[in-house]
């Protein structure tokens, strides 16, 4: 997933058909904001979460982009 528009999803959008119930996907969403992962933001009634590469980056190097290219296999 690159940064800008691809990065972007609305958390309806996450959870697969037959995945994780709501509230975990919500309880996983709320600790990667607060970890400082992602920043979400409100659009109308729904919330788009973007990645933030910048302050992971900073502490660990490389483990973003590690992680995002193992999903795009």
């Amino acid at each position: 997933m690159a940064a800008g528009a691809e990065a972007r999803r609305a958390s309806g959008g996450v959870r697969p058909l037959g995945g994780p119930c709501r509230s975990t996907v919500s309880h996983h969403m709320k600790i990667m904001r607060e970890a400082g992962i992602t920043s979400t933001r409100a659009v109308g009634r729904n919330r788009c979460v973007q990645l933030r590469h910048a302050d992971p980056d900073a502490g660990f190097p490389g483990l973003l982009d590690a992680v995002l290219m193992s999903l795009a296999d």
